[in-house]
């Protein structure tokens, strides 16, 4: 079960929203007692919100990432296990690459 939350896609969606509305709640309330002023308090939310789009881009930007390096393991460890498997057959060989991914091995006929 705890696989299949770690794994699925909406969950990092609904913590990401559910931190947003918690963390932009809380600091407006927080600024307004701090800058009663309202321009200072204006330059804070500024501030506030730049502060918030540069660190929603980091954790976009460090999230595909990991998801990338993730895809990458994973296609390796096939590979592996696709070579481990056929290394005991004799005369076993892998299929050419453009036939795993299930694109045409031959070149297409010249039209005339």
């Amino acid at each position: 079960m705890r696989r299949w939350i770690a794994l699925h896609p909406t969950v990092p969606a609904i913590v990401y929203f559910v931190a947003a509305v918690v963390w932009i709640a809380a600091s407006d309330r927080l600024a307004q007692r701090m800058w009663p002023d309202p321009d200072a308090f204006a330059r804070v939310q500024t501030l506030k919100g730049w502060a918030f789009v540069a660190f929603s881009a980091l954790l976009i930007a460090t999230t595909s990432l990991r998801q990338q390096r993730l895809r990458q393991r994973l296609e390796h460890e096939k590979q592996a296990a696709e070579e481990r498997a056929l290394g005991g057959l004799p005369g076993a060989t892998r299929a050419p690459r453009r036939a795993r991914e299930g694109r045409r091995t031959r070149p297409r006929p010249r039209r005339r």
